[in-house]
């Protein structure tokens, strides 16, 4: 193609010729009286700051929605998410949740960004804020709609912070046989089952596997309640009868592989592959049996290992509830089991998906 290619002039090459060719039929009057209309000429783009200057006098909205195939209403546009710091404050007894993210992103926009959208559904929105200013906002069905006192620079970084409260109750799920995902209280506590479009009801997020972030989840709960989540354990602090639990997934992550799990856990720690820390929760009396069948993880990764390339994260472990959850979750260094969702083969599977679905993400849901 680029013996051809090379013989056909640019369109921009093209449109000039031709102008020029209409303007020699001109008067040399004629000419200058076009000339004298504008002060840049028609045959020439705007100088570079002229064209900086319409962009920054010209603010765009982000779009609500990334047009996916299956999902076209998922994610938003003119940002990217670096990182989200979600504190969330859990009475058990009441269910209330209140929340505070902190969503460090980037603008992806050629002009200024006057306003962007962000996925959530449900809880009260009881402040925003861009830095340190207030930001005008509004609800939109499942969207959180953002409107920064000041356009925000294209390709500059800014920090959202949200603070929320409310009783999570889920969402319904879209192609997926289970009544809820999301954020859903059983009896024996909290589960977090997200795909494709549950973690919109319980922090505001860019919904979509093309952005990827990192994450600080900050959970505070009652004592004798545990939390488990994706990424290391890196601190557990208590007072007055209170802990808080603060884990940390330093690799990137797609939103739908977020989980937050709260129960009363037995908490069993082993090593895998070289060193890789491992860590299994189990719900409070649960059988040898059960936990026996998580025996094969170390094997299992190794294995994989071997195939794929070296286990793409920092740690590994699972999370098994007392509840009938139809099957189980990839989430990731976490997988979600149910009751029955124990079996050799489902243990297998959730573990290949930490390299694809989660290290290697989908590019849309089709």
């Amino acid at each position: 193609m680029g013996h051809y290619t090379s013989r056909i002039r640019p369109k921009s090459e093209v449109s000039a010729r031709l102008q020029l060719g209409r303007l020699a039929k001109l008067s040399p009057l004629a000419i200058l009286g076009l000339c004298s209309l504008s002060c840049t000429s028609p045959l020439l783009p705007a100088p570079e700051h002229v064209q900086a200057q319409r962009l920054r006098d010209n603010p765009v909205a982000g779009s609500q929605g990334l047009g996916d195939p299956y999902f076209p209403e998922l994610g938003n546009g003119g940002y990217q998410v670096e990182h989200y710091d979600l504190a969330l404050d859990v009475d058990m007894e009441t269910d209330q949740l209140d929340g505070t993210a902190k969503i460090l992103a980037e603008v992806t926009t050629v002009a200024p960004l006057a306003s962007f959208s962000l996925d959530f559904s449900g809880l009260i929105v009881q402040e925003v804020l861009i830095g340190e200013e207030p930001a005008k906002f509004t609800r939109e069905a499942n969207e959180l709609l953002i409107e920064p006192a000041t356009p925000l620079e294209a390709g500059a970084q800014f920090l959202a912070t949200i603070r929320y409260t409310g009783r999570p109750l889920g969402m319904k799920a879209e192609g997926i046989p289970v009544d809820r995902i999301g954020w859903v209280r059983f009896d024996t506590g909290v589960l977090t089952l997200s795909e494709p479009n549950g973690s919109a009801s319980w922090y505001p997020v860019n919904d979509h596997p093309l952005d990827k972030a990192t994450y600080d989840f900050r959970i505070t709960v009652d004592d004798p309640w545990v939390v488990a989540a994706n990424g290391l354990l890196i601190d557990k602090s208590t007072k007055n009868g209170r802990s808080c639990f603060h884990f940390r997934a330093s690799d990137p992550m797609a939103s739908y592989l977020t989980t937050v799990n709260i129960g009363e856990f037995e908490i069993v720690k082993e090593e895998g592959p070289g060193g890789l820390p491992l860590t299994h929760y189990y719900p409070a009396g649960v059988s040898e049996a059960t936990k026996a069948k998580f025996d094969v993880t170390p094997g299992q990764i190794e294995f994989y290992s071997k195939h794929f390339g070296p286990y793409p994260f920092e740690c590994f472990g699972a999370v098994v509830s007392d509840e009938y959850l139809g099957g189980a979750l990839e989430t990731q260094t976490l997988p979600v089991y149910g009751r029955r969702g124990r079996r050799d083969s489902t243990i297998a599977h959730e573990l290949a998906h930490q390299w694809f679905g989660n290290s290697v993400s989908p590019a849309s849901w089709k």
